[in-house]
């Protein structure tokens, strides 16, 4: 062979020998598809934070039904427990009101000239509304407590079935406007103290027995 040639092939080899060094690996990245899902994915802990997560560490994503379902329960949730919290103050307020006039009732009592027939009839319907209001209270209270024990077992239902779990931001904005505010406000469940019945044996007495016999009551007087 000629040096000619050998020249030659020497400079290919050493092209060739380049071009294998040279040759671009392939990609390893995942589709843009998959991307494209797992940015869509959002989790919805107790509170509707709008964290970004990575789907392969979380439960099933929740369907566009699933979705509707558990931002209907926080929906319904928060309602309630804005109004619960209101009422639990107002009957918190209307508890003290009346502890303070049962308990001005009895001084009255101590001080009242039995012998008068127009301060006793006074002092017995005072006392008798006081009772009224005592009564209603009782049933408000009661009320109050049937609601907020509804809404403890709707936050446990939701917990159970919403918390933790994923979903598409892409399904939230099918959903009606209140529904999308609430998720995104991050409104946390919370938990409805159910209010405590601290009422006296005295007032339990005295609804039991229409206010008769009690410490409340005065006896009429013969005396004009």
């Amino acid at each position: 062979m000629s040096p000619k040639y050998s020249v030659m092939l020497a400079c290919l080899s050493a092209l060739m020998l380049s071009a294998c060094q040279t040759a671009p690996q392939k990609s390893v990245e995942k589709p843009l598809e998959t991307q494209s899902k797992e940015s869509d994915l959002v989790i919805m802990p107790s509170k509707a934070s709008g964290k970004k997560v990575n789907s392969s560490y979380q439960l099933k994503t929740m369907t566009l039904d699933e979705l509707r379902t558990c931002a209907k329960t926080l929906y319904d949730i928060k309602e309630m427990s804005t109004a619960l919290t209101v009422k639990n103050t107002e009957l918190e307020k209307r508890k003290l009101n009346l502890s303070q006039t049962e308990q001005s009732l009895i001084d009255r009592r101590l001080k009242i000239d039995t012998h008068n027939t127009k301060l006793i009839k006074e002092f017995n319907q005072d006392g008798k509304k006081y009772m009224e209001s005592v009564k209603q209270l009782q049933m408000d209270i009661n009320n109050y407590n049937k609601q907020a024990n509804k809404t403890n077992l709707e936050n446990n239902a939701y917990s159970a079935n919403c918390t933790n779990r994923t979903y598409k931001a892409s399904d939230l904005n099918q959903l009606p406007p209140d529904l999308i505010a609430v998720m995104q406000s991050a409104s946390q469940t919370l938990d409805i103290p159910i209010f405590e019945n601290t009422s006296s044996h005295r007032e339990s007495d005295n609804s039991t027995n229409n206010g008769q016999n009690s410490t409340l009551h005065l006896p009429g007087s013969s005396r004009k």
